[in-house]
């Protein structure tokens, strides 16, 4: 049976009721920005799908693509290849939350595949278990500088009913990682390699920094990411066979018009088209398909296809192959 409230007990009913819902708020479900994981109703559990995150390259802002990252779904589990700026973006039009992700691979420690990385790890949400951060020498330096600058929030969050400080840095656990064999598990196995992106005079502050470009291989398919890389004789072994080849790309006009101390490192430490079919070509891929992308013209694409006469795709975001 509902009673009815007197004039006298009301204000205490509306008190005791805004405590309530305060409480709710700050400790509840509804507090969490992203819920914890659950079953992904896409793609079908016994498949490899890719997904292009962001395509830009360089440490430049564009409307059109968000900075280089991609996506690795297999059977279920989620693997993130770098996070440039704009990702964070664009895992959410994908429908991809933090609890949802396995592991997250860094190529190397240049801003444009970096940048999103500590917006990834400000989420607030649960995790079951660490996220793995994976990277060449230098990333575990990088997420230490994030938790140290994420440690104010979540001390501020900790006193308003949030999680511990503890709890939240617990989240991540970061790896450096040597080349060979990185990662395994029951669906992926993952192989590093170090590539041509950095030449640094040894004892340099530089120096202790490297450039990975990863194999996956799935019981489905092969994946391989060059990550940012000059050319490479021993690339193209490395990658012999994908299925799927994600690969770097300046254009021939925008290398044209490059001056000044930087050039060097664009036009030695990235991938020219013509470069670009020669990888294609020596490594016998199925499909290539381009990201990082520094300007795509039809002329480049045109200079791919005298050397590969496989399908060539000038990626978008959150474009799907599988």
């Amino acid at each position: 049976m509902i009673q009815a409230v007197s004039r006298r007990d009301a204000p205490k009913l509306g008190a005791a009721l805004a405590a309530l819902i305060l409480s709710v708020g700050l400790c509840g479900p509804a507090a969490r920005a992203q819920p914890a994981a659950a079953p992904p109703a896409k793609p079908p559990a016994d498949t490899t799908v890719l997904t292009l995150i962001g395509t830009q390259g360089g440490p430049g802002l564009t409307v059109k693509r968000a900075g280089e990252s991609s996506l690795l779904t297999v059977r279920g589990k989620r693997y993130l290849i770098d996070v440039g700026i704009g990702a964070v973006r664009r895992l959410a039009e994908a429908d991809v939350t933090l609890p949802s992700l396995t592991a997250v691979f860094i190529t190397h420690q240049h801003n444009d595949h970096t940048a999103d990385l500590p917006g990834l790890m400000a989420i607030y949400a649960d995790r079951q278990h660490a996220l793995e951060i994976i990277g060449p020498p230098r990333t575990a330096d990088f997420v230490a500088g994030v938790t140290s600058i994420l440690r104010i929030n979540w001390e501020i969050r900790a006193e308003q009913g949030g999680s511990s400080v503890a709890d939240a840095a617990a989240m991540f656990k970061a790896r450096d990682v040597q080349p060979g064999l990185v990662y395994s598990d029951d669906t992926v196995k993952v192989t590093a390699k170090e590539n041509a992106h950095f030449h640094f005079q040894a004892g340099s502050t530089a120096s202790p920094n490297k450039s990975y470009a990863y194999r996956f291989q799935t019981p489905h398919k092969v994946v391989v990411f060059t990550g940012d890389t000059g050319q490479d004789p021993t690339l193209a072994r490395f990658a012999e066979g994908a299925d799927i080849l994600v690969c770097e790309m300046v254009s021939a006009r925008v290398g044209k018009t490059i001056t000044g101390p930087g050039r060097p490192h664009m036009i030695d430490e990235h991938l020219s088209p013509t470069q670009v079919g020669q990888l294609a070509r020596d490594a016998k891929i199925k499909k290539l398909v381009l990201s990082h992308l520094v300007g795509a013209d039809p002329e480049d694409i045109d200079e791919i296809r005298k050397w590969y006469a496989g399908p060539v795709v000038v990626g978008d975001d959150l474009q799907t192959f599988d």
